[in-house]
């Protein structure tokens, strides 16, 4: 592994937080929908990645930089970790396991929809 990949990480790592950050200062309330709608965009994202990357034989500083980097900075697990928490701290134990289960499940099916997206759009020939 080299030097060059870890800077590449980091950047896209910097990219996709900031971003994180931006759009999370759009809305000026806690709303774990917010933290929801990252994470799907995030997984619908890397599957498309996925494809492209793998299709085209990108090389691996691709990969570092978009996949591992800006999605890995972009999507907020620990954050979507603090919304459950603060849902059970406010009792809301039902809309907590809803939002459990709607991030989970809408997260996979997002990673696969970018996938047959991706695979659709660039490669249907």
């Amino acid at each position: 592994m080299s030097f060059k990949l870890f800077i590449l990480v980091g950047l896209g790592g910097a990219l996709g937080s900031i971003s994180r950050f931006v759009i999370g200062n759009l809305f000026t309330c806690f709303s774990p929908w917010t933290t929801l709608c990252i994470n799907l965009a995030g997984g619908f994202t890397i599957g498309c990645f996925h494809v492209v990357f793998q299709k085209l034989a990108y090389p691996e500083f691709f990969r570092a930089f978009w996949m591992v980097g800006v999605c890995g900075g972009f999507t907020t697990f620990s954050a979507f970790g603090l919304d459950f928490y603060k849902l059970f701290q406010q009792q809301q134990y039902a809309f907590g396991i809803l939002y459990i289960s709607v991030s989970l499940i809408g997260t996979i099916l997002a990673v696969f929809l970018g996938f047959k997206f991706a695979s659709v759009t660039f490669y249907s020939g």
